[in-house]
């Protein structure tokens, strides 16, 4: 079942939406071509312990730019660690 989550576009914009991702947060992942949780799950890093917040921090900025307010940035870490968390 894991893997139907994990390659489902459906699944990962339905899940972006309940954690509060804005409209653009989520068309900037979608234009990035992160569209599901196994495409975002290795965007950072291969591994969840390289996941590190400076990592984070810097792939956020290059996706994003400085646009995104304090909350939609949480809601990004927890999409990142929901896709690791997925894929392992």
């Amino acid at each position: 079942m894991a893997n139907v989550t994990l390659d489902s576009a459906a699944a990962f914009e339905d899940r972006c939406k309940k954690i509060g991702l804005e409209a653009a947060t989520l068309t900037t992942l979608q234009d990035a071509g992160y569209k599901t949780y196994g495409a975002l799950a290795f965007a950072v890093s291969a591994s969840p312990q390289g996941l590190d917040d400076n990592l984070v921090a810097s792939w956020v900025t290059r996706t994003f730019g400085d646009s995104l307010s304090g909350a939609q940035v949480a809601a990004v870490r927890r999409l990142l660690w929901e896709s690791q968390t997925l894929a392992l």
